[in-house]
């Protein structure tokens, strides 16, 4: 399977899930680079929510210096377009960043997808990585996120954006290898 097909796989069940797509419209302060951008607004129980998803073709720069400096360019960018300072937000923006390639990923760029901070501790925006390696047929995550609460494990795969974003992009990489 091509990049390109992959990508026009994910744009079209990104579209059907309610998203816009579109290139990212960074500037000088805040360059941005996606080969796919897709964004909706959507409430997750009581809450209004925020997806933001970029799309990376990473031929030739599958290495995880690559896939952070791209997530921490979209995350500049999409905290400039919020009005609110990060511990006032509401509406927290979930910043997904997805790096496609077909030869796979190195050690370097599996250990960034594992150790990047998905809920910083300023708050105000929730970070996912998420590496689709064509070669393999695989999709790498940290897997899902829990909120632990007297001891108690649960999972909230609506609510929680990480558990949201996982299980969709979980569903958009099972059709894409079916």
């Amino acid at each position: 399977m091509k990049i390109s097909e992959a990508m026009a796989h994910f744009e079209s069940k990104l579209i059907s899930e309610g998203f816009e797509t579109s290139l990212p419209s960074g500037n000088q302060e805040y360059p941005v680079e996606s080969d796919l951008y897709a964004r909706r607004s959507l409430r997750a129980g009581p809450f209004p929510a925020e997806d933001h998803f970029f799309l990376h073709d990473m031929t030739g720069r599958n290495s995880g210096p690559a896939i952070k400096e791209l997530h921490d360019r979209a995350r500049a960018w999409v905290n400039s377009l919020q009005r609110m300072p990060r511990m006032m937000r509401l509406k927290v923006p979930c910043i997904v960043s997805i790096g496609i390639a077909e030869p796979g990923f190195d050690a370097e760029a599996l250990r960034a997808v594992m150790d990047y901070p998905q809920k910083p501790l300023v708050g105000g925006e929730v970070n996912c990585l998420y590496l689709v390696d064509l070669s393999q047929k695989k999709l790498i995550s940290r897997g899902m996120s829990t909120t632990s609460v007297d001891g108690m494990n649960f999972k909230f795969p609506k609510i929680d954006p990480i558990n949201r974003s996982l299980i969709l992009v979980q569903n958009i990489t099972t059709s894409l290898f079916a």
